[in-house]
């Protein structure tokens, strides 16, 4: 099972290197670059933007081969949950989402704070690790209402 994971993750990595050049060239020749604009910047030169897409294009891509694979040859009556991918994946989008809308408009940092806030909620929500975490600040029946 460990060289199952091990090759999800090589292939996923390959396809991201390959991936990435492609991005990167479109998005140089087609002038979707951030110039070093403020001194804040740490960048001399201007980057290429859109990156994020062949990062999550990859991870997909990945994800959807394994899955494939492990439904065609993995046996009938082994257990296997698809939860934390379902926990996973749509802060992850929505994080993603913010990415490319940050590459095109520009958002601002509230805004931001507001989506990054909104997906980690969505993975709390989500995980099974909830139900460990404890806080001596909230009264129990809110505890109970949480988890």
């Amino acid at each position: 099972m460990t060289l199952f994971y091990l090759g999800t993750f090589a292939g996923a990595l390959v396809l991201s290197f390959i991936s990435t050049k492609i991005v990167r060239d479109l998005a140089v020749k087609n002038g979707w670059v951030a110039a070093p604009v403020h001194e804040r910047h740490l960048h001399s030169k201007a980057l290429p933007r859109l990156g994020g897409i062949a990062i999550v294009f990859s991870f997909l891509v990945a994800t959807v081969v394994a899955l494939t694979a492990r439904r065609l040859f993995h046996p009938v009556g082994a257990s296997f949950s698809l939860h934390p991918l379902v926990t996973i994946l749509p802060p992850a989008i929505l994080i993603f989402t913010l990415g490319v809308y940050d590459d095109i408009r520009t958002a601002g940092p509230y805004f931001k704070f507001f989506v990054q806030a909104v997906a980690a909620t969505m993975l709390f929500s989500g995980s099974t690790l909830k139900h460990a975490i404890r806080s001596p600040l909230l009264p129990r029946a809110t505890r109970a209402v949480l988890c």
